[in-house]
């Protein structure tokens, strides 16, 4: 790949079928067949075969297909949610979190766009032109949006309402827990979903357990928790060791307590996208 193309310096035209691409010697294409992706340098590819994004080096978590390509919105097992304008031969997308490539196939070839760094979305994307280039170009049979990015994270606001209970829709990230919304949370007598409703304001256990559930549930999505991988253990560990009694009696002077305010702002910034991969609603400024 030469420098000049690697910086997407390339000038495109579109043809009224298929579209104009400059190449380089190692095969890549570069096209700007829309730059409403104005912060990303963009890379396209046509291959032979129809890779998918996990092939390509992308998790199957943070995957979202669109087989047959067709309008609407899916969203992949992270969270991540694609809206699909397919509108004959080009397409149109927005995605929440960004994406890193999209791959469009027609038969057995595919067209490739690479995004540095993501975007959250592009117009006028088209799938390649027939293996043959001597026949009429095809609206895409298949689109996959890909991402490095495993996923992103809700809020204890979020996971409260979406459970099997309602009221909002059900996601099923809560059927990764041993018995549901109604698995028993530590030493509390209370359900997941029974401790997500608990009033926590100026009670620590609770408080913690609030930041400590939706940490959890948003990883069992997909989301990357590494930035919180040490302070998921210490908070489990204190849940293993007290009940809400427990933490009750203790002075707000006492070490337990301020590691558990500590852990409690700190895993509340994972939810809400402060720290980590990112908030699914893309806002930092809402609750953990």
């Amino acid at each position: 790949m030469t420098s000049e193309t690697t910086k997407g310096t390339a000038r495109y035209a579109r043809l009224a079928l298929g579209t104009l691409v400059l190449a380089s010697a190692s095969g890549c294409v570069f096209d700007e067949e829309s730059s409403l992706h104005r912060d990303s340098a963009l890379e396209v590819e046509v291959v032979s075969g129809t890779p998918t994004c996990e092939d390509l080096g992308y998790p199957s978590s943070a995957t979202v297909e669109f087989d047959p390509a067709t309008s609407g919105t899916q969203a992949a097992a992270s969270g991540r949610a694609v809206t699909l304008e397919a509108d004959g031969l080009a397409f149109d997308f927005s995605a929440s979190p960004g994406v890193d490539a999209v791959v469009a196939q027609v038969g057995s070839t595919s067209k490739i766009y690479r995004y540095t760094p993501q975007t959250a979305g592009d117009v006028g994307l088209s799938a390649p032109l027939p293996d043959s280039r001597a026949g009429a170009a095809r609206a895409p049979d298949r689109i996959q949006f890909c991402s490095t990015q495993s996923g992103c994270t809700q809020t204890r606001h979020y996971w409260k309402s979406h459970s099997a209970y309602g009221p909002a829709s059900y996601d099923d990230t809560w059927a990764h827990l041993p018995q549901g919304a109604d698995t028993p949370f530590f030493h509390s007598e209370k359900s997941y979903y029974e401790v997500l409703w608990t009033r926590g304001v100026d009670e620590p256990y609770y408080e913690l357990a609030h930041a400590y559930i939706a940490a959890e549930l948003s990883e069992l999505a997909g989301a990357d928790a590494q930035a919180v991988a040490a302070e998921l253990e210490d908070a489990a560990a204190i849940f293993a060791a007290l009940s809400p009694e427990d933490v009750a009696r203790q002075s707000p002077k006492t070490e337990v307590r301020q590691e558990m305010d500590e852990l409690t702002a700190i895993l509340s910034d994972f939810s809400r996208g402060a720290l980590g991969p990112g908030s699914c609603a893309g806002d930092t400024s809402a609750g953990g």
